[in-house]
């Protein structure tokens, strides 16, 4: 962040990111974000019937099925988390390019950042206002809405960055951990 500029830096972390149920948004984003037929196919293969076997002293046993779909360690994971994940990322370009997110500028040529992805992790940067936090509530429902993905509240925080102390105690309980649950 710039000298003397203030912020609030939210980190949001979805609760089972990878446990995922319903598969309608992953294949809704591999279909927008042009995948073949047969790529889609296959990798819908690989989520809506997931089978496994275990090995005992070198011999495969029989085959069973998964009942929460693909989990963490699954290889197919973090790719599905990313390309999910992306469209968290066009909502929050479409609201910084709308002025309703500003970001935070960093570096000498000002660059505006809204948010960074990691692991199953989102952390959003902010203007020091009540509108920022409000508009980054709402992004937030419109992804849990159709991603299926929700907040865990008790792992994600809310800092604020050279505000005074009580500010942000009010933007972490005022504004952001109380609407989230409504």
């Amino acid at each position: 962040m710039r000298d003397k500029q203030s912020g609030l830096v939210c980190k949001i972390d979805l609760k089972k990111a990878y446990d995922w149920r319903d598969w309608d948004f992953p294949r809704w984003v591999l279909i927008k974000k042009g995948f073949g037929n047969r790529w889609i196919r296959w990798i819908m293969g690989c989520l809506d019937h997931p089978h496994f076997s275990v090995m005992t002293n070198g011999v495969s046993k029989e085959f069973f099925n998964s009942s929460r779909g693909i989990c963490q360690d699954d290889p197919l994971s973090p790719f599905l988390f990313s390309l999910v994940a992306d469209a968290f990322s066009s909502l929050m370009s479409k609201s910084m390019s709308s002025s309703l997110i500003e970001g935070i500028q960093i570096g000498r040529e000002g660059v505006h950042v809204s948010h960074l992805l990691f692991a199953d992790n989102i952390i959003c940067f902010l203007k020091d206002s009540n509108e920022q936090v409000f508009h980054l509530k709402y992004i937030l429902k419109i992804f849990e809405t159709i991603s299926g993905l929700k907040v865990n509240f008790s792992k994600s925080s809310l800092v604020g960055i050279g505000v005074e102390e009580g500010v942000a105690y009010h933007y972490a309980f005022s504004n952001v951990l109380k609407w989230f649950r409504v």
